[in-house]
């Protein structure tokens, strides 16, 4: 996973779907500059699932959230089962 500052975007319209680890201010921040719709943005949160969540990310989770943006945590196998899912659709 990258930094979004790593990559040249221009303004989306469509659905945008992100994963990371950590959805942190500078991750929201750069996802707020090149969406043009924050609801249409779904971020994949991907978390260790035998750790509880720390409260440092519920806070990151929830004001991304706050934010429009659509989040979902997941654990590691989830992850590569949420996308396997969707390819069947």
């Amino acid at each position: 996973m990258n930094p979004l500052e790593s990559f040249t975007f221009t303004a989306v319209a469509g659905s945008v779907v992100l994963v990371t680890g950590s959805p942190d201010w500078p991750f929201v921040q750069s996802v707020m500059g090149f969406v043009k719709n924050r609801k249409s943005v779904i971020c994949f949160v991907v978390v260790n699932k035998t750790v509880p969540v720390s409260e440092r990310l519920q806070e990151q989770i929830r004001y991304a959230e706050s934010k429009g943006i659509t989040i979902h945590v997941l654990g590691k196998m989830q992850f590569s089962d949420a996308f396997k899912e969707v390819a069947n659709l």
